[in-house]
């Protein structure tokens, strides 16, 4: 996001999946298929600012500002940033749940038993054991509802991503 001012990515869930690729020196790499969210003056030096709040990076390249980019401001805080094939440090990431499964309904199946993304069955909706329930950081400019439509908070806090789990599924 080159200069870009107050871009908000609030309560969104980014879900990739990995690779396996042969390195120079033959040694199997694992990365990631997808990328996260960059920062970045613009041309002209102006600095991008934003908001990365409540969301859950799952396999995914994070959010990150390139060395350079003086004056470039963005408040994190809230997010769950889980990886399969490496640990994050708690040190660097102080504000953020790090190196916990969300605990999705099925990683495998995204758009869920029907076969039809952003219907209730959806993969990527949480189980009731997840560490993102009631663990959204708070902030005026959190959602009102989720995806579906439903209501936030439906606990003593919002939940971390795109879902919210309703009450009678607790």
């Amino acid at each position: 996001m080159k200069g870009t001012r107050n871009a908000r990515f609030l309560h969104n869930t980014f879900a990739m999946g990995i690779e396996q690729y042969q390195g120079r020196d033959g040694k199997v790499i694992r990365g990631t298929k997808g990328q996260g969210i960059g920062f970045c003056n613009s041309a002209d030096g102006t600095p991008a600012t934003g908001i990365v709040r409540n969301n859950i990076f799952y396999n995914s390249y994070i959010y990150w500002i390139p060395r350079g980019n003086e004056g470039t401001l963005i408040l994190c805080s809230g997010n769950l940033l889980f990886c399969e094939w490496h640990l994050f440090s708690k040190k660097s990431w102080e504000t953020d749940i790090v190196n916990e499964d969300p605990l999705f309904r099925n990683i495998k199946n995204i758009a869920g038993e029907d076969g039809k993304p952003f219907t209730m069955d959806d993969g990527y909706v949480l189980t009731k054991d997840s560490p993102c329930i009631d663990s959204a950081s708070e902030g005026n400019e959190n959602p009102r509802v989720d995806i579906f439509g439903v209501t936030r908070p439906q606990g003593k806090r919002s939940d971390i991503g795109a879902y919210e789990v309703r009450t009678d599924e607790r």
